[in-house]
């Protein structure tokens, strides 16, 4: 009796733990749409994409987390649709059991209400860190990226989770002024 449930009769075996991630960070007002390269697709709502997790705390601004495990290499592309007025982040990280964790590569921009930003994320299953270019670059109405794509020198915050392997587990980046 765990929290006043009963325990199932039989325990599932161990839980096989993905050997890759492809993790998307979003930090912006935005409503988020990401399809892999077979064309299965991921939003807060629908999910497609086997195993793919879509995780966000509610807010319009707060952030937003899509974790794809073991994803296939090519290109997934990242439709942004504008919830409200101000800068977009998007940060997207390959994490591997068998490679080091690699800084993510980042993209900012602004976005206005009901606008469309569509990005490509071009994944090659290897230690070449994803790449992340805009494929509207001058939308109508609004205003496209203005800072380029950019790869941080160095992670300054450890990835939450790391399993008794050593092998990482994506997890939000936490700064000194979290709680």
């Amino acid at each position: 009796n765990i929290l006043g449930l009963d325990l199932p009769a039989t325990l599932p075996a161990s839980v096989v733990q993905p050997e890759t991630y492809l993790a998307y960070y979003f930090a912006s007002p935005v409503s988020v749409k990401i399809t892999d390269p077979n064309g299965q697709v991921i939003t807060k709502d629908l999910n497609q994409i086997p195993g793919a997790e879509y995780s966000d705390d509610n807010t319009s601004n707060g952030p937003r987390l899509v974790l794809i495990p073991n994803p296939i290499p090519g290109n997934y592309i990242i439709e942004l649709t504008g919830t409200g007025t101000g800068d977009f982040h998007i940060g997207v990280q390959f994490f591997s059991d068998t490679q080091p964790d690699q800084d993510p590569t980042i993209l900012e921009g602004n976005i206005t209400p009901g606008q469309v930003l569509q990005f490509n994320a071009t994944f090659n299953n290897n230690a070449t860190p994803p790449t992340l270019n805009p494929l509207i670059t001058a939308p109508p109405g609004g205003t496209p990226p203005t800072s380029p794509v950019r790869t941080p020198p160095e992670r300054t915050h450890p990835v939450a989770g790391r399993g008794s392997s050593g092998s990482a587990r994506p997890g939000p980046r936490r700064t000194a002024g979290d709680s």
